[in-house]
């Protein structure tokens, strides 16, 4: 799985600052893992202290300092945006290293998990020719694709639906047939679920 870079940064400035001096520091203790950083560490850090010094100038609620200080707490959120994509690339090239250079940078590493296929069962329906697929619900909020297929290769969506059971009905009884689901959540189209088979009664 591949090692992804994250900052978490929090909306304060003060605490975007001290995250943004804790990185700047690591990386420049470990210049020899990141020889070229962009922005260079020298630039990223006369910006923090910029914005130090309005985030500490707002505090007086002078007109305009607190637009002062969202401007310089813009310019360091884009800078260090930019760091972290330089990490990354850096550690996409590092192999089995890549989680621990990010780490070194001061940065949150973040695996991607490895979708896992939902249980699915299919059941004889209540009356002839017919059957239940039932998955493991995907979340709130979830819909379900379900599929058919007569002989394993040819599929045919059936229906999509909210809920993670469906009735098929029509089918040839002393027929044999395959189903499968996949679920779409917030996070994007899930895979297809096991094949499972089915002797229509």
């Amino acid at each position: 799985m591949k090692a992804i870079a994250v900052l978490n940064l929090p909306k304060p400035a003060k605490k975007v600052s001290l995250i943004a001096r804790s990185i700047v520091s690591a990386m420049t203790t470990n210049q020899s893992s990141f020889p070229s950083p962009s922005p260079s560490l020298a630039t990223l850090a006369a910006d923090i202290a910029a914005l130090e010094t309005a985030d500490a100038f707002a505090l007086s609620r002078t007109k305009g300092a607190r637009e002062e200080r969202d401007v310089k707490l813009a310019i360091v959120h884009s800078e260090l945006l930019r760091l972290k994509a330089y990490v990354q690339e850096v550690a996409d090239q590092s192999g089995s290293y890549a989680e621990a250079l990010i780490e070194i940078a001061a940065m949150s590493v973040k695996k991607p998990s490895l979708r896992r296929k939902v249980p699915f069962k299919v059941v004889d329906g209540s009356v002839s020719g017919s059957v239940r697929l039932l998955v493991k619900s995907a979340g709130d909020r979830a819909a379900y694709e379900w599929q058919s297929s007569p002989d394993g290769t040819t599929w045919n969506r059936v229906r999509i639906t909210l809920q993670a059971s469906t009735l098929v009905s029509g089918l040839t009884p002393a027929m044999t047939y395959s189903f499968r689901v996949r679920a779409r959540t917030k996070e994007g189209l899930g895979d297809w679920s096991d094949v499972l088979s089915i002797l229509v009664r």
